[in-house]
């Protein structure tokens, strides 16, 4: 996590999400695990759409984008952030710390979208063009490289998409905690925090320690089958 001191946030705003001194800016890996309770929850929904709507995979595929579009649009725009961001106390907001319009939540999943299929570009060369996968291949990979790095390069800890509509993910329960901890103590002279910051800690960890291990297993899985 980075803690970044703004001195401008809302322009004093009493009705900004986040009008505090202190802004602490989400780090990488609790937005992985966001991403993934997304993926989970957005995963259910198309296995229960693909049980009743019984069509040909092109219109599937288009009914599934729809989907995803209004499940981040609508969510970012109206409730700040997604499940999977609200679950694990994150926020989204604009660059003035003030809540998305429903236009540049468009802009963003419009850019994450189009962001994505450069990563499976390699997929439909290697059928169209094989001895243009391998070069398509690296490209994507450093795209991904740069995609995902660049959230240790700039101080609101965006990535790309975030960079381009001008968002940032804020790491809302860390700051509620750490503003509560400055102002408050609790009976034995001690630091206070929410009550839901320790469970919420801990969950975190939990799952950040899971998504750590699958990757490192997937990753250590792909490094044997490579030495066969």
């Amino acid at each position: 996590m980075t803690m970044i001191q703004e001195n401008h946030m809302g322009n004093g705003d009493s009705d900004s999400p986040t009008d505090k001194q202190n802004i602490i800016y989400a780090g990488s890996w609790v937005r992985l695990l966001a991403e993934i309770i997304d993926i989970f929850i957005l995963g259910f929904i198309v296995g229960m759409l693909a049980q009743v709507i019984n069509e040909p995979s092109a219109v599937f595929r288009i009914i599934v984008l729809i989907v995803f579009g209004i499940y981040d649009i609508y969510l970012n725009a109206h409730f700040h952030g997604t499940l999977g961001k609200r679950i694990l106390g994150l926020e989204l907001l604009d660059l003035n710390f003030k809540p998305l319009s429903y236009g540049r939540a468009l802009l963003r999943f419009v850019l994450k979208f189009l962001l994505g299929v450069v990563l499976v570009i390699p997929t439909y060369v290697e059928e169209l063009f094989p001895y243009a996968f391998e070069i398509m291949e690296i490209f994507a990979i450093t795209f991904a490289v740069a995609f995902i790095s660049m959230m240790f390069f700039n101080k609101y800890r965006q990535m790309l998409h975030d960079y381009f509509a001008r968002t940032i993910v804020v790491d809302r329960a860390e700051s509620d905690a750490m503003m509560l901890s400055k102002t408050q103590t609790d009976e034995n002279g001690s630091q206070a925090a929410p009550r839901y910051w320790i469970p919420l800690k801990v969950f975190r960890a939990i799952g950040i320690f899971v998504v750590v291990a699958f990757v490192a297993y997937f990753l250590i899985i792909m490094f044997i089958f490579s030495k066969l």
